[in-house]
């Protein structure tokens, strides 16, 4: 469910579900929670496949997804939620989702916030849809805070085939 919250703030709730049986996409997830740490970058290590049509996860590499061949477009989705317990006032936080291709190029799809108010549980989300790739292009899930350290309780990442 969409759900409007004010004139720019939207909130999704409800079960993830796949879009249908014709969806070919790859999530991954967290299962532990991770410690991001104050002040640097942190490129997010997923432990958990949720389901992988594509083929993109490998364990060796648990901080990406790599485009599979025979794809030449997709959509990428970024999720991550903080432990409550309060994020201060005057953090500044980024999720970018990275894509590096065989040219060295990258594009970041990125969130920012800077918080005026402290977050007592802090849920965000970014994507892109329609990305032209190439085979062993790959994607990782990027998180930066300013100057504090957080709990990640929930994190995931999703490519999918797009049409």
């Amino acid at each position: 469910t969409l759900s409007k919250m004010s004139e720019n703030n939207w909130i999704i709730t409800g079960a993830i579900v796949r879009p249908s049986v014709d969806d070919i996409s790859t999530r991954v997830d967290i299962v532990n929670n991770i410690t991001t740490p104050a002040g640097s970058t942190l490129t997010v290590p997923f432990d958990n496949v949720v389901y992988d049509d594509l083929s993109a996860f490998n364990i060796a590499n648990p901080t990406r997804l790599t485009v599979p061949a025979g794809v030449s477009r997709v959509d990428v989705f970024a999720y991550a939620q903080y432990a409550g317990g309060g994020i201060p006032v005057g953090t500044e936080m980024f999720m970018r989702i990275d894509h590096y291709n065989s040219l060295g190029a990258r594009l970041a799809v990125v969130a920012a916030a800077d918080s005026t108010s402290a977050w007592q549980d802090l849920r965000w989300s970014c994507g892109q849809i329609g990305i032209p790739v190439s085979v062993n292009d790959y994607f990782d899930l990027k998180l930066n805070e300013s100057n504090v350290s957080s709990i990640l309780t929930r994190c995931r990442l999703t490519l999918r085939e797009a049409n």
